[in-house]
């Protein structure tokens, strides 16, 4: 009987520790590795790549291929995916044969293998997605589906319930069992739901709101104005938040008043001057008026008669905000208040990240004057106001602390940081003469910038990288020739391997090239398993039209490139594209094959790109 005990009550100690061993991805010499939470390294980086752990196992890859490890390193599922991703609720998404699959902890693809991607509601429930991109719920615990694959978009679920939109771009509302709570075709759009209630509108123009059960509770035409929705049908952000949502209404001169509706339709403050409302948190509001944040409650009195120059994100978090006001210089000092108005952080610091306050932390930064996002140093203070980290990080992770540590970027280094503000763990430099090897999964994004004196139309053509006049080297007469140069091993990002490229006009005219903030449409192709040439890197498509311009090449000129020596599992051979012109005219020269190798996941796997700013013109 003691020894059942005892073995019981090992097990049950083992699954605690097992539940509290949260590792944290490193990377030494370009190989990923993992450690504790106290910066002791667990598993010693030997992967080419890896992702963060997840349901207690990480999808790393060793050579080509993706296995899943556990937290002591060894292979729950062996390396035979070219590509994968976290697993969640027992489910991971990967790619064999550049095909997708969703598998469980054991490898089997238990889900039917018609649907290529998910997105998880519970444990229990997930939102499927077909190939052909039509949506539906599946219950993982009888794999049917509850809500059919009639969806052209099932929304996040919020409070049990998510907008859709059917094939044919109708609103209906679902709860999480796949039943219908609001009719396709009862409002011309819903928005998302937040507190509990979403923004609708019909087709005679009149606006209201409905609750999670489908109610309707109000609607009616308050025209000229309108329910602000800082959001579109994907975001985070819908109408109505502590039963309040903000209201606009345009006046003569393209000026606009503000004000809040409630949950029946009424609209307060509607009278005042106001040249902008916050949306309600924490029953909290700001309203601005004379180019003066106050601070109101929900029954819309103010709460103190101190007034603030600006409002970091205009709402509180967790009962906190971030405020700033002018000093006496006219220099702007933020600190911290909490729902009184009260400073429990007084203003003296210049700068704050716009992310405001995470995990009870807030980031002030020392901006250095320079247009270089990366100049700027991060630092980290409490509510309490203690700064815990000087301004050193040149960026930090903006979800905050994941399990005691944030992970940021100082002195170029990956490094994480413990809430007490020690650095447990930093990558060290690298230090050594030696090229590393380029041995990625994914497909490349362009990198052959060039300018030239002549730019042709409008565009943000910028790089070093003017034409030389082709002297000593041997170029093809008379035609434009791209060449790949294999002699000689040169740094590609200072610090892999790589080899030269040349681009020469041996013509006796000028030639224009098209490109995009002086990128050129230059991509590198390699010849997969059934001997076809396939695209291992792309363009990434710009929505800006100042991104397109003209560059030239003179006459007895030539262009000089480096690019990456790819290394992976597969021997193939390489050559590089060259699009001279696009659309209509298009023209394509190809370079020279080189022998080389590569990785499975560089056929087809695009990297998700999120932009760094609202200057960042590009989509993927």
């Amino acid at each position: 009987m003691k020894l059942k005990v005892a073995l019981a009550l090992a097990f049950f100690i083992n699954l605690a520790n097992a539940q509290e061993k949260h590792l944290f991805k490193i990377v030494e010499n370009d190989k990923i590795g993992y450690i504790n939470s106290k910066g002791k390294v667990v598993i010693e980086p030997k992967y080419h790549n890896g992702y963060d752990f997840s349901d207690g196992v990480a999808a790393v890859r060793e050579n080509g291929l993706y296995g899943f490890i556990d937290t002591s390193g060894n292979y729950i599922l062996q390396p035979k995916y070219d590509a994968a991703t976290h697993f969640y609720n027992g489910h991971s998404y990967v790619f064999i044969d550049g095909e997708p699959q969703i598998i469980n902890k054991k490898g089997e693809n238990d889900i039917h293998p018609a649907f290529s991607g998910l997105k998880f509601i519970s444990r229990t429930k997930e939102i499927v997605i077909t190939k052909s991109k039509k949506q539906g719920v599946i219950d993982l615990e009888s794999y049917k589906l509850i809500a059919d694959t009639i969806y052209s978009d099932i929304n996040d679920f919020n409070n049990g319930v998510a907008v859709c939109k059917t094939l044919e771009n109708i609103y209906t509302v679902i709860d999480t069992l796949g039943k219908v709570i609001v009719k396709a075709g009862k409002y011309k759009t819903i928005h998302k739901f937040s507190d509990g209630i979403a923004v609708v509108d019909d087709d005679k123009g009149n606006v209201g709101a409905i609750n999670t059960k489908g109610e309707l509770l109000f609607l009616k035409n308050i025209a000229p104005a309108y329910i602000d929705d800082y959001s579109d049908f994907y975001n985070d952000q819908s109408g109505f938040n502590n039963s309040y949502a903000t209201v606009t209404i345009p006046e003569e001169n393209h000026n606009y008043r503000h004000c809040y509706i409630d949950t029946r339709g009424n609209l307060h403050l509607k009278d005042s001057l106001l040249s902008g409302v916050s949306r309600f948190s924490n029953y909290r509001a700001f309203i601005e008026k004379d180019n003066k944040h106050i601070l109101i409650d929900d029954n819309f009195k103010a709460i103190d008669i101190l007034k603030y120059d600006f409002v970091i994100n205009d709402s509180f978090h967790n009962g906190y905000a971030v405020v700033g006001i002018f000093d006496n210089y006219g220099l702007a000092n933020y600190g911290i208040i909490d729902t009184t108005g009260r400073f429990v952080v007084k203003p003296k610091y210049e700068n704050i990240d716009d992310i405001g306050i995470i995990d009870n932390y807030i980031f002030p930064y020392e901006d250095n004057g320079y247009d270089d996002y990366w100049s700027d140093r991060y630092g980290i203070v409490n509510l309490q106001g203690k700064m815990i980290l000087q301004p050193v990080m040149q960026w930090f992770d903006r979800n905050g602390f994941n399990n005691g540590l944030l992970r940021a970027l100082v002195n170029d280094r990956l490094t994480y940081i413990d809430e007490e503000g020690n650095i447990v763990w930093q990558e060290k430099k690298y230090s050594s003469k030696e090229l590393l090897p380029y041995n990625i999964d994914y497909m490349n994004r362009g990198y052959f910038k060039a300018y030239s004196k002549n730019i042709k139309s409008n565009g943000w053509a910028e790089s070093d990288n003017l034409p030389q006049k082709i002297g000593n080297q041997k170029f093809k007469k008379n035609t434009i020739q791209i060449v790949i140069n294999t002699s000689e091993t040169i740094p590609f990002q200072e610090k892999y391997k790589g080899y030269a490229v040349y681009l020469a006009n041996t013509t006796h005219k000028e030639i224009e090239f098209n490109a995009q903030d002086s990128m050129l449409y230059i991509i590198i192709q390699a010849k997969d398993s059934k001997g076809n040439w396939k695209d291992i890197e792309y363009i990434p498509s710009s929505w800006c039209g100042n991104s397109y311009h003209k560059v030239t090449l003179e006459s007895n000129e030539y262009w000089k490139f480096t690019m990456p020596k790819y290394e992976g599992s597969i021997s193939t051979k390489i050559r590089a594209k060259l699009y001279i012109n696009r659309g209509k005219d298009e023209k394509i020269i190809y370079s020279n094959e080189i022998e080389g190798s590569v990785n499975p996941g560089q056929f087809f796997n695009k990297l998700q790109y999120v932009p760094s700013n609202m200057m960042d013109p590009y989509n993927y």
